[in-house]
């Protein structure tokens, strides 16, 4: 299902605060960026999220990105903000979605992601749970995995891979989303026992 929110505005930041998000769900499988205990503490005490200078970079360089698996698959690829049918629980900010296809793609902006995929043929382990995320809460038939870089030239080089649903995969992530829920989530607002489950 789709949800009418704009990607990166505050009203998808305080919607985001009681999902489980698909770019979070490497931190709750213990290979993200941040550990489960920071996660919780972001998303129920306010602490800043992890940011670096790739994921800025990536935010300026995705569209171009998007245009070029747009231009290469003949897609029509729209950013969107989708929750699962099945979990109202479960919540993906696709960088792009081709309904006619029933297609979405995920843009990364890494040289270090960029290598691993022309190695491996396939995306690091924790964007692999983050793309099966979004299988589950889409439902969508295929991915399109992109990352881009800035190479010596000063141009972008892109490299894809398409990925298929890994239904053990995804049950693994429920199961982890529902551990992470019971673990940390405040009870009440008086319920202070889970901050000292990160001591």
């Amino acid at each position: 299902m789709i949800i009418n929110l704009t990607q990166n505005s505050p009203e998808w930041l305080e919607y985001r605060k009681e999902k489980f998000n698909a770019s979070e769900t490497a931190d709750v499988m213990g290979v993200g960026f941040n550990k489960p205990y920071r996660l919780a503490r972001i998303k129920w005490q306010g602490e800043t999220p992890y940011f670096n200078e790739a994921m800025r970079q990536g935010h300026e360089y995705e569209p171009r990105i998007r245009e070029q698996i747009e231009r290469e698959y003949s897609l029509s690829l729209e950013p969107c903000v989708m929750q699962s049918d099945d979990d109202e629980r479960f919540s993906a900010s696709l960088d792009g979605f081709d309904i006619f296809t029933d297609t979405f793609c995920e843009i990364k902006f890494s040289k270090n992601e960029f290598m691993h995929l022309k190695e491996h043929g396939t995306p690091s382990e924790k964007y692999q749970w983050q793309v099966q995320h979004q299988f589950y809460v889409s439902n969508a038939k295929s991915c399109i995995f992109a990352v881009g870089f800035i190479n010596d030239d000063f141009e972008l080089e892109v490299t894809h891979v398409k990925l298929e649903r890994d239904d053990k995969m995804i049950k693994k992530l429920k199961d982890a989303w529902n551990k992470f829920e019971a673990e940390y989530k405040p009870k009440g607002e008086d319920d202070g026992e889970w901050l000292e489950l990160s001591s």
